[in-house]
């Protein structure tokens, strides 16, 4: 099905390139011991997918946020107090 918007492209080759495709700064683990994870979620949308990805550890979390004064900080805030124990700003 992917092929038929690639044309000249096979179906392998696609899913290939899905699979070694990264994004710099989206869950980025820096460590698993201890659990040192990165994330660049940087509106209300990617701190709703990051928190469904926290939660899933059952982990309570301490994060180390930081936002640009035009974000919806509180918001976003509210959304990470979900997974958090603590929020250093």
């Amino acid at each position: 099905v992917l092929s038929n918007f690639f044309p000249g492209i096979d179906s392998a080759t696609i899913q290939n390139g899905f699979t070694k495709t990264s994004w710099p700064g989206r869950l980025h683990w820096f460590s698993r011991e201890p659990a040192i994870l990165l994330d660049g979620a940087h509106n209300v949308a990617a701190m709703l997918a990051l928190v469904k990805y926290l939660k899933k550890s059952q982990l309570k979390w301490k994060v180390l946020f930081s936002a640009a004064s035009d974000k919806k900080v509180g918001e976003m805030l509210k959304i990470l107090q979900e997974a958090s124990s603590e929020i250093i700003l």
